[in-house]
């Protein structure tokens, strides 16, 4: 087994770079989730959503506080007949709540709930990615292999035209046949060029969807054969498993405890709290330090009752706003639904028409080579027509075009298919 320090020497002493190792997809997928740009916003949304159910969490259990003062009001200076003019405080204070309307524990089960879609978007995220890459993987392949039947479409020209050329020069009038065969040869080589602007502007955004600079050598390995299409998943297994689907989900688990919390509020609320610690008549002069420590030190436990039961409209705004929002999350829910349904559905039917579409390109394009063959040949030989030859030509192209075309809109089918229907 190598190492890869090992394999790095090797590739370097057979004048390989490691940017010239081709890229699979599979590992472009990964490299992309591990370094892609937009996926640390979803990952800030998790940490957020996180925090707050540990707060939400927190206000269920005790919370402790140091709490003091000191107050020394001067002799003849002091707010009125006050009974204890000067105090001195030093406290450990405990407070639980014991029963406040089902409202924390309507808190917490909202805060799980907003952790849950969080985590949701940060797949439908990492699936968004995914999508990019592979689509973008697909059209590099798909401008590699227009690059390639193009380039060679033109050298066929220019072996053609040097045969006109050729019998020009003999003293045939091929004058016209040459003319055109240079506009199409013209027409060709610009086309090839618009290829090659396209493939570099493509492994441009692949760099960035995989967190590389832009113009980082990249090169593609050979994406694997076309697969039939599977049969239908069940919907349960598909569609409302999407990322989408879950979110949508948990934010109307959230919205509707997030009433229960608004109805809490109108109910009664019961703290027990206990604090021990120091508690004095502050400098009031009397004894030593220690026995005023032994004297002021204790304790004291208390029980303590709320309940707010008019507040001008305050309680039933709030009520009202939460009873809104989970109505607007039932309605987001049932969009987020038909929309997954929808993307999924088309995947399919994609997938089964483009499959049927690609094996009939597929056996176009030799026909047509074998079209365009005979029609120089028949030339050649005298019997055929310069417009018959580029007519032929051209066909040959498009076949080829609308081959690859077909086996690019079937991979980004097949990536819509992962994006819908995989959880």
């Amino acid at each position: 087994m190598f190492r890869p320090a090992l394999l790095l020497l090797c590739l370097l002493a057979a004048g390989v770079t490691p940017e010239a190792v081709p890229l699979s997809l599979e590992e472009a997928v990964a490299e992309a989730q591990r370094a892609n740009a937009s996926l640390p916003v979803a990952q800030a949304e998790m940490a957020v959503a996180a925090a707050q159910l540990r707060e939400a969490h927190g206000k269920m259990r005790p919370q402790l506080s140091l709490q003091g003062d000191v107050i020394y009001l001067p002799p003849k200076l002091g707010y009125g007949q006050s009974p204890s003019p000067q105090e001195d405080r030093l406290q450990l204070v405990g407070r639980q709540p014991l029963y406040a309307g089902g409202g924390l524990r309507a808190a917490v089960r909202q805060s799980e709930a907003h952790l849950q879609s969080a985590a949701a978007r940060y797949r439908a995220a990492e699936k968004d990615v995914e999508l990019q890459v592979r689509t973008q993987f697909a059209t590099g392949k798909k401008l590699e292999a227009e690059l390639h039947f193009r380039t060679s479409g033109v050298l066929r020209l220019r072996d053609y035209l040097t045969s006109i050329q050729s019998r020009r020069a003999g003293g045939q009038g091929l004058t016209a046949d040459m003319l055109k065969t240079q506009a199409q040869l013209a027409g060709d080589q610009a086309n090839v060029a618009a290829v090659q602007r396209a493939l570099a502007e493509a492994r441009v955004m692949l760099n960035d969807l995989l967190g590389r600079d832009p113009w980082d050598g990249l090169t593609l390995a050979p994406l694997p054969s076309l697969k039939p299409p599977e049969g239908e998943l069940p919907q349960a297994q598909a569609w409302e498993r999407s990322p989408e689907v879950l979110a949508a989900q948990s934010d109307l688990v959230a919205s509707r405890s997030a009433v229960e919390v608004a109805r809490a509020l109108r109910r009664p609320h019961l703290d027990l709290e206990a604090d021990t610690g120091w508690f004095g008549p502050g400098f009031d002069g009397t004894g030593t330090f220690g026995s005023r420590l032994r004297s002021d030190y204790g304790l004291s436990v208390g029980l303590f009752f709320s309940w707010q039961f008019w507040d001008f409209g305050a309680y039933r705004g709030v009520l009202a706003q939460a009873q809104g929002l989970a109505r607007q999350g039932e309605a987001t829910l049932a969009v987020d639904r038909r929309k997954a349904r929808a993307q999924w559905e088309l995947a399919q039917v994609d997938l089964t028409g483009l499959y049927e579409e690609v094996g009939g390109r597929a056996r176009a394009m030799p026909l047509a080579l074998d079209a365009y063959l005979q029609a120089e040949s028949l030339y050649r030989g005298g019997a055929g027509t310069t417009l018959e030859v580029l007519d032929a030509y051209n066909v040959s192209i498009l076949a080829q075009e609308a081959y690859s075309e077909a086996v690019l809109a079937y991979r980004v089918a097949e990536a819509n298919a992962r994006r819908w229907g995989a959880p």
